[in-house]
């Protein structure tokens, strides 16, 4: 894949730039060939890229709820959504527990963006969902 732009000249720009580079490849390109093209090994690797340079909402127009970029342990509260998310981060493995009430709609956007986050997992994931509707 050739991109009009390698990852040391995207890394050369200012946010903005960045912002903008990237928006004009993903209006070309999908996601996996700009990462290709840019030379990350996976999907997870640029969208933490992203975050690294503090675009990744600028150019996915998502509310981040994946994995921190530091080992940690933190919360976050989603706005408008009563829901407590904790991550775990520790020697490449993720727990990622998520307790709250949210709409179906709202639910569905959250599994489908963890979906989204492990798509590109290339280990085994245990996972264990309960939801209960009120």
């Amino acid at each position: 894949m050739d991109l009009s732009i390698t990852l040391s000249e995207l890394e050369q720009l200012d946010n903005d730039q960045k912002v903008e580079a990237l928006k004009s490849l993903r209006a070309t390109y999908k996601v996996s060939d700009i990462r290709k093209g840019l030379g990350f090994p996976h999907n997870n690797a640029y969208y933490m890229w992203l975050k690294k340079h503090k675009i990744y909402d600028q150019v996915t127009k998502k509310y981040d709820l994946s994995i921190p970029l530091d080992n940690d342990r933190r919360s976050v509260h989603v706005p408008s959504l009563p829901i407590q998310e904790e991550i775990h981060l520790a020697n490449g493995d993720i727990q990622l527990d998520v307790q709250g009430f949210a709409s179906g709609v709202a639910t569905s956007k959250m599994l489908q963006k963890y979906a989204a986050l492990l798509s590109d997992q290339p280990q085994s994931v245990h996972i264990r969902i309960s939801i209960t509707s009120r």
